[in-house]
């Protein structure tokens, strides 16, 4: 997998945590993935894979979060998205806090998880 940025945003677009894993995006970038979402959802044209001209935005929702991975390359999206879910899997276990309280002691995991831009797969 080659994630160039992994991003976790609230569902206004406010980026939360985020990860510049191979430095060949400009960190900007992810101001244009809330109107792409947004036009989708009115469009009725709704999709987990966003691409933007060369920049493809692989996303997943949960609650009130976003978890978003953005790439120039080739990416294999099966294993982006079983990362993002992951990453999801360990924020939520163990606790009864709520994600979004967990997330600033918690940022640690977008760079350990995804080091040398290959995020690894965490089995419990």
């Amino acid at each position: 997998m080659s994630s160039s940025v992994v991003y976790i945003l609230d569902l206004k677009g406010k980026v939360l945590i985020s990860r510049n894993y191979r430095g060949d995006l400009d960190m900007g970038i992810i101001e244009k993935f809330m109107p792409l979402v947004m036009d989708r959802e009115e469009e009725g044209n709704m999709s987990p894979i966003i691409q933007h001209g060369a920049v493809t935005f692989a996303f997943i929702k949960y609650n009130n979060l976003y978890l978003v991975s953005v790439t120039k390359k080739n990416a294999n999206v099966a294993m982006v998205f079983q990362f993002l879910h992951k990453v999801v899997q360990v924020l939520t276990s163990n606790s009864s806090k709520p994600i979004e309280s967990k997330l600033q002691s918690s940022s640690i995991l977008c760079q350990r998880a995804g080091h040398l831009s290959l995020p690894h797969v965490t089995n419990n």
